[in-house]
């Protein structure tokens, strides 16, 4: 028998002369290898020339009441060859149709995945673009609070020592209060002596009147000193203020504003200054 492949994968067979029984084991046996074996053009070739070999060979001894069971048996092999030729068909045609769809459905796959990896990129980017932008206004910001804090110490430290300050200041007040109540004695007292000595001034004792003009001469000189010591020093004061640095200032502002408000109110104290006039004008009578 003969098996023709035509190019719609149909395998149309031709009847060979009847051969023996040996004939069709053989036969058999060659089509059970073609079909277990891939499917070639070459396989198909040698085979049908073997059975050709074999059906000339035989054609000599026909034996007709073998003839039926070996055209149904040749006849059954080719339609099993046909079916199953058809299955393999159907079954790769499909398993084609199965990878071409999965073969797209994973490129598209890809090009998803390839199109997330990019935006993906594009926002680690930004983000990264971000993040040192923050480092950067985080480290000016720790900067910017440790110079405040500096600032807040240094202001700290001057609203102290503006307190102590105060407080020197408030006894120099205190001070200066007990220095002017001295002065309204003084004066009260020189008032009483002065009116004493007019209303008695032909009976005044000569040596109660030059007791009375050393004391004030004395009180005089001791003024003077006191008015020079204190311009003295003041000087000197502006002097230091001048060469100092400003943390020196820093430090001894307090003394140097207390020394200065002291001298200045014993200077411009003006009650302090009509005694002296009136000493004066005691020492010139």
């Amino acid at each position: 028998m003969a098996v023709v492949v035509t190019e719609e994968m149909d395998v149309v067979p031709t009847l060979p002369p009847p051969a023996s029984k040996s004939d069709a084991r053989l036969r058999l046996k060659s089509l059970a290898r073609t079909v277990s074996a891939p499917l070639s053009l070459s396989r198909l070739e040698s085979a049908h020339l073997d059975m050709d070999v074999s059906n000339k060979e035989m054609s000599s001894t026909p034996k007709p009441h073998q003839l039926s069971k070996q055209c149904s048996s040749i006849l059954n092999l080719p339609q099993s060859l046909i079916s199953r030729l058809r299955l393999d068909r159907d079954r790769w045609r499909h398993l084609a149709q199965k990878q071409a769809t999965s073969i797209s459905t994973l490129g598209q796959s890809l090009q998803n995945l390839q199109i997330a990896t990019a935006t993906l990129s594009a926002e680690n980017a930004q983000l990264q673009a971000r993040t040192e932008i923050h480092l950067a206004a985080i480290a000016t910001l720790t900067s910017t609070l440790r110079n405040v804090a500096g600032k807040n110490d240094a202001l700290l430290s001057r609203v102290d020592d503006a307190t102590r300050s105060l407080l020197r200041l408030q006894k120099s007040d205190r001070a200066k209060g007990k220095m002017q109540q001295r002065n309204l004695t003084l004066k009260a007292l020189l008032n009483r002596y002065s009116e004493k000595g007019v209303a008695a001034e032909a009976k005044a004792d000569a040596d109660t009147e030059s007791a009375l003009r050393e004391a004030l001469a004395a009180a005089c000189e001791r003024i003077e000193e006191l008015e020079g010591r204190g311009s003295a020093l003041l000087d000197a004061l502006e002097r230091q203020e001048d060469d100092e640095c400003e943390d020196e200032e820093m430090d001894g502002g307090a003394s140097v504003v207390e020394a200065e408000v002291a001298f200045r109110g014993m200077l411009e104290d003006e009650e302090f200054r009509e005694l002296r006039e009136e000493w004066e004008g005691l020492l010139g009578e």
